[in-house]
């Protein structure tokens, strides 16, 4: 596998292996795969295409990061891209007191909020996620990847393909991704999405991002048609790493809050601010 070696360092505790079951329920097939503990996916970026895999074992407090010859030029915003999906920058220790302190019950220590290596490639898949079960989802983004995204060739059977960018599906119709068994109000939002995205109009790459910040990118996303609330805060807490999101209509929140609405989940939820995002993640776990 991938030859060139760095050390992404991490304050304990980390919950490794709970992030790598986040991760691989929300998998798209042919360009991220799990093989132990070991997270490898594939990567498109600055016109290189390569695989990277990401390690907890033998480095202390740290992950040990590798990727192909290809991609050692981008070696610094591949460890930095890397790290926030694996929210390595976080004060777990910090968050978990404040979320113990308001009754949160934490089943894992050193939870993080997984963020997006590619935000475009995350949001398709959240979209496709939507009303669909979780494999038939990963079924449909990995043949969204196989369609428009660059072939690669690597040591593994399970690593074959990058995701395509949001200027190769801007220029797309919804009959083409239609074809690949996304229904029309769908593959209209994801295109829409990505003409957006490709424009300049939406910002979804990460930086430290505000709160107003935050607010306004989900009111962009949400007069898109065919993204909800719901999408909106996953891709808020994902993609923008706004640890204060919220997707109060989740159905897994609600049963975990025991409450029977968004409204009442958002109430019961506002003692757990500014780290609401982190709450949803336990909330998740306990389920």
């Amino acid at each position: 596998m991938p030859h060139q070696s760095l050390v992404l360092p991490y304050t304990p505790p980390l919950a490794w292996e709970e992030l790598l079951t986040f991760l691989a329920k929300r998998s798209l097939t042919g360009m991220m795969h799990i093989e132990g503990s070991v997270y490898h996916r594939c990567v498109s970026m600055a016109g290189h295409t390569g695989y990277i895999s990401l390690s907890n074992h033998g480095h202390g407090n740290s992950l040990g990061l590798s990727m192909s010859p290809s991609l050692e030029s981008e070696q610094t915003q591949i460890a930095e891209l890397s790290a926030q999906l694996f929210d390595l920058h976080a004060d777990t220790d910090a968050i978990e007191q404040h979320l113990r302190a308001q009754g949160q019950f934490i089943r894992a220590a050193g939870l993080r909020l997984p963020g997006a290596f590619d935000p475009f490639e995350m949001v398709v898949r959240a979209i496709l996620g939507q009303q669909i079960s979780v494999a038939a989802a990963t079924t449909v983004a990995g043949r969204v990847a196989k369609t428009y995204g660059t072939a690669l060739e690597t040591p593994s059977p399970y690593l074959t393909h990058t995701f395509p960018s949001a200027s190769s599906i801007a220029c797309l119709t919804p009959a083409h991704l239609s074809a690949l068994g996304i229904i029309t109000r769908r593959a209209q939002c994801i295109i829409r999405l990505a003409q957006e995205i490709d424009g300049g109009h939406l910002d979804l790459r990460p930086k430290d991002w505000d709160k107003e910040d935050c607010e306004r990118v989900i009111r962009q996303l949400t007069e898109l048609p065919g993204i909800g609330d719901w999408t909106a805060h996953y891709i808020a807490m994902r993609a923008l790493k706004w640890r204060d999101a919220f997707p109060a209509a989740d159905l897994g929140i609600m049963k975990a809050l025991k409450v029977s609405n968004a409204k009442a989940a958002i109430s019961a939820a506002q003692v757990f601010r500014p780290y609401r995002a982190y709450a949803v993640m336990h909330l998740w776990s306990q389920l």
